[in-house]
């Protein structure tokens, strides 16, 4: 647990506050807090802004939610994922930031060249970028008009509700979100190091094991109020909460916390970073207020309208509502995993059946819609309350898989056979091939053209 003067230091409430959106002359903008401790069981729960001393003194892990009263947050997460080995990036930061580097690089270019200068935190597994847009600005409308076309709603409760409006700007924004990550990785097909991925999708083995850098869009697949971003200064947990689950308590490695990168090179921010009594000295006169960067995220929705990304959007979101029949033959792999297996939970699962039934001709709204019902089944159990929805995440994830493949962006080097006996997907039931065969099917139909794109 960090020191007791650190976590009631006045100067890191102070710069939390602020981030909050407390000012001189006003209360934070945010209605609440999420918190949670160290064990891995731990879930995040609401407390009131006004609790912040108390859960600062208890030493918690703690986020801002997106959910503002007069903004709408925009963030990007860019981490180094490591799935065989989750403790290598605290481990061996240096390593781990270095390959980070040229996705950082192609993100600020991109946001840069639109005039958007985001807040930029430094957290244990990487970068976290954010600012916000004002809500009742004329890209608050247009991003509503967005996200509410496809009259998409939640279907699970999740606690306090999200007016709609402010619900169809979210969504909204998130389709502008995966145009700025196609950006980010047009920039850095040729960049060399772990492949870079647009969330956690897990990968096969490269030199290092299964690794990724992942520009994670993640949250943007969630109802608003479910989804929270870290805060500058606060614990970083994950460490504790990993040698927790080992059963290794105590040895987790030293204390994390997160802080500002600006006016601080990288390497001052990882050893800041791992020296609590040092950050303590930046929260004197370090700057946390999340910037307003509405007129540069009009410049990029302008550019985004006038992409192939805001034209298949269109196209997703004008398609039939009615699901066509089952296709009479799928690859083993593919068929488990509708049955449902857990693993339709993860991003790599919800990609593999985007991209076969793509390649069967099904309309990426039809693989929404049944992806939703699996979902739905595995998610139903009245033991466990629902931690996500299942019809946002589904369009989400199959909108997002969908417009990778169809653009061209997601070049399906991973959606064979062998690929996937390699990550210990294949069931080995004699397909012979048959994802390959798809992953052709599915080229020729991009090269090709789809119908209205």
């Amino acid at each position: 647990m960090l020191a007791t003067e650190y976590l009631r230091d006045p100067f890191i409430r102070a710069r939390i506050q602020q981030y909050l959106g407390a000012g001189a002359r006003g209360p934070s903008t945010c209605a609440w807090l999420h918190v949670r401790d160290a064990t891995p069981e731990a879930i995040f729960h609401r407390i009131p802004v006004q609790d912040l001393d108390q859960a600062l003194a208890s030493g918690a892990e703690i986020e801002r939610p997106l959910w503002d009263r007069d903004n709408l947050l925009v963030h990007v997460d860019l981490e180094h994922v490591h799935f065989d080995r989750p403790d290598t990036t605290w481990q061996a930061p240096q390593a781990c930031f270095e390959v980070q580097r040229p996705a950082l690089k192609a993100l600020k270019s991109a946001l840069g060249e639109h005039g958007i200068r985001p807040l930029h935190l430094l957290s244990g597994r990487g970068h976290h970028l954010v600012w916000r847009l004002r809500r009742d600005s004329l890209l608050g409308k247009a991003l509503q008009d967005l996200g509410g076309r496809a009259g998409i709603r939640p279907t699970v409760p999740l606690g306090t509700p999200v007016p709609t409006s402010l619900a169809e700007a979210f969504r909204g924004l998130g389709m502008v979100m995966e145009f700025l990550g196609h950006e980010v990785l047009r920039r850095c097909q040729d960049a060399n190091g772990p492949p870079l991925r647009l969330t956690a999708v897990e990968v096969e083995p490269g030199p290092g094991g299964r690794e990724i850098v992942s520009l994670d869009l993640s949250e943007y697949a969630d109802p608003l109020q479910i989804r929270s971003v870290r805060i500058p200064f606060g614990p970083y947990l994950k460490p504790q909460r990993l040698a927790w689950s080992r059963g290794q308590e105590g040895s987790a490695g030293p204390d994390l916390v997160v802080v500002p990168l600006e006016g601080m090179d990288e390497v001052t921010g990882l050893a800041l970073m791992r020296n609590p009594a040092l950050a303590a000295r930046l929260a004197r006169h370090a700057r946390t207020r999340i910037p307003d960067q509405t007129a540069g995220m009009q410049r990029l929705f302008h550019r985004y309208q006038g992409s192939f990304l805001a034209r298949f959007h269109d196209w997703y979101d004008s398609g039939a509502q009615v699901t066509p029949a089952r296709p009479p033959r799928l690859p083993a792999c593919v068929e488990g995993l509708l049955s449902p297996q857990a693993r339709l939970l993860c991003p790599r699962g919800l990609q593999l059946v985007t991209r076969t039934l793509l390649a069967l001709g099904w309309a990426p709204r039809h693989i929404t819609q049944l992806t939703a019902a699996r979902i739905s089944l595995l998610t139903s159990t009245p033991r466990r309350p629902p931690l996500f929805d299942p019809t946002l995440r589904a369009d989400f994830y199959v909108r997002l898989f969908a417009g990778l493949a169809l653009s061209g962006a997601d070049g399906l080097a991973d959606q064979a056979c062998p690929a996937h006996q390699r990550m210990g997907d294949c069931v080995g039931s004699g397909c012979q091939g048959q994802l390959d065969d798809l992953a052709r099917t599915l080229r020729q139909r991009r090269l090709g053209g789809w119908p209205a794109l």
